[in-house]
Order: C-alpha cells, then structure tokens, then sequence
C-alpha cells in the first residue's frame, strides 16, 4: 500500500515533510 502513496505523492513521500492523508 505505500508504493500506491510514493507513486501518488511522488518525492514528497520520500522526503516525507508532511504526514500523508490515509484514507
């Protein structure tokens, strides 16, 4: 399920700056 979440935020979720919105 995190490869959904790095696909849809992109090197944001890498540099995880903000907590992503688990839906």
């Amino acid at each position: 399920a995190e490869d959904l979440i790095l696909k849809k935020n992109g090197p944001v979720s890498q540099q995880q700056e903000k907590p992503v919105p688990k839906k």
